[in-house]
């Protein structure tokens, strides 16, 4: 069965009685876990300074999702539990009567429940829906190191972290904390004093309020934001947009372009920007960028209406869902994407789970790409992807096959397979380009064979006499210079 994480306190589990949640005792909608057990959600955590413009450009952006029919066909966005549904009916309310947002505001001390927003958001970027668990953190988490920790459970869970920065009132800000690098610090030492691993992450800054900083920005910045084909969606007509159909390939083609801009600006024109950028790199995190200006002008405490014509709000949701339709290219070189495949048999307990190997194996590819872990013999993956996966042993065996699992995959994907038993459908894929990216980890002290004296050309046994991590580094190095090489 598959492990989901609880949306509300974000503890991995099968949710063995039902709906409800082992640790927090919240019910989870059926619908989240039905989602859930056929594709991994998105779980996205929005971060940054207070007043900075996170909770506006949420409101934004889904005030723009709800009029994706127009350009995407068939999309549509829904509330899959009830917190969501009311908090997306208050900001239709909101904007329909042009009301500024309320703050998001920190969660009393000792308090375990989480209130994500909980979404299904159906043929945008693909003809799959997306469930989307986003977390709007509140800003005055960064004002002390010690308040971050009690967010650690999502920014843990989230795999793309939405940092969210207006470069104005960061330079104007009354605080001790008033950089690029300074926000980053605090938000990577939270992690890990609270046991997290910030490495590996994806990490998408968003320039808001761009209307602010039109002085600083690039040319072709400023040329990208003015010449957003969506903005405004709510108010365009579908008949003005019937030639402006959304296409994956040449909008994220220019979203990348513009992302490299911004990475210029940040390194030469942002305060401490060069520090933040060598930072994010030290930590291995897939850094990206956009701007958007989520309002049509500032908004101040005297005006009681303010104006959501907003630009650009589209491209963070965008780039968190590159990965899920293969449309973002590996980091600098690496594979975008990998699967690791986890036996389940009986002698697997002793052999792979003993060793912790699921957690070493996972650690090795995740240096080489985002790694998503399976079951043999399952559909669904057992945790969503990038998340580590626990060591403890299954607690029921399922059938040696992986084509079920192999069918589903994109061009390109490369497959670690542990196993301690035969493959029952390997022969299948003997002779197609498999035998390319799909690897064998046994441990039988002899060369996997497909059938008699016919050896899998991607096979290496595992000496379980030998230090685990070691060995484990050893043997996907060699696997990965084999496939670049």
């Amino acid at each position: 069965m598959s492990r989901i994480a609880c949306p509300y306190c974000c503890t991995i589990q099968t949710f063995p009685d039902g709906q409800v949640c082992k640790n927090c005792n919240e019910t989870v909608p059926e619908n989240y876990l039905t989602a859930a057990r056929v594709n991994s959600p998105f779980y996205m955590a929005v971060v940054g300074m207070s007043s900075h413009g996170k909770t506006t450009l949420i409101h934004s952006l889904i005030n723009t999702i709800d009029h994706l029919g127009k350009i995407s066909r068939g999309a549509f966005l829904t509330a899959l539990d009830d917190h969501t549904a009311t908090e997306l009916k208050l900001i239709r309310q909101r904007i329909s009567k042009r009301e500024a947002n309320n703050a998001t505001t920190l969660r009393p001390k000792g308090v375990y429940l989480q209130t994500p927003m909980v979404l299904s958001l159906k043929s945008f970027m693909t003809d799959n829906r997306h469930t989307l668990v986003i977390y709007d953190i509140a800003g005055e988490a960064f004002s002390d190191r010690a308040e971050i920790q009690q967010y650690a459970e999502p920014l843990k869970l989230a795999h793309t972290i939405w940092f969210i920065v207006s470069q104005h009132d960061l330079t104007h800000a009354n605080s001790e904390y008033s950089t690029l690098a300074d926000l980053f610090n605090i938000y990577v030492t939270g992690m890990e004093r609270a046991g997290a691993n910030p490495r590996g992450r994806n990490l998408h800054l968003v320039y808001t309020k761009a209307d602010k900083i039109t002085n600083q920005l690039p040319n072709e910045v400023l040329e990208y934001i003015r010449n957003d084909p969506y903005s405004n969606l709510a108010g365009q007509s579908p008949r003005d947009l019937k030639d402006k159909q959304f296409n994956e390939t040449s909008y994220v083609a220019e979203l990348n372009t513009n992302s490299e801009h911004l990475l210029e600006y940040t390194r030469y024109d942002v305060d401490s920007g060069i520090a933040f950028i060598n930072m994010a790199e030290d930590y291995e995190m897939a850094l990206s960028f956009s701007v958007n200006t989520a309002l049509g002008g500032d908004h101040t405490p005297n005006r009681s209406q303010i104006e959501y014509e907003s630009l650009r709000v589209l491209d963070p949701l965008i780039w968190a869902l590159q990965d899920n339709v293969g449309l973002r290219p590996g980091r600098n070189g690496q594979t975008s994407e990998i699967v690791l495949i986890l036996d389940t048999g009986y002698n697997s307990k002793r052999k792979i789970y003993e060793q912790k190997l699921p957690s070493h194996f996972f650690t090795a590819l995740s240096q080489h790409g985002d790694v998503k872990t399976y079951y043999i013999g399952t559909m669904a993956p057992m945790i969503q992807s990038g998340i580590e996966p626990s060591n403890a042993a299954p607690d029921n065996e399922t059938q040696p096959y992986i084509g079920m699992i192999l069918d589903q995959l994109r061009e390109g994907t490369q497959v670690v397979v542990l196993t301690c038993q035969r493959i029952g459908d390997l022969l299948d894929f003997h002779t197609s380009e498999w035998h390319q990216r799909l690897s064998i980890i046994t441990f039988d002290q002899r060369p996997y064979e497909v059938q008699r004296n016919d050896p899998w050309p991607r096979s290496v046994d595992f000496d379980v006499s030998k230090t685990p991590a070691s060995q484990v580094e050893k043997i996907i190095k060699r696997l990965f210079e084999k496939t670049h090489g």
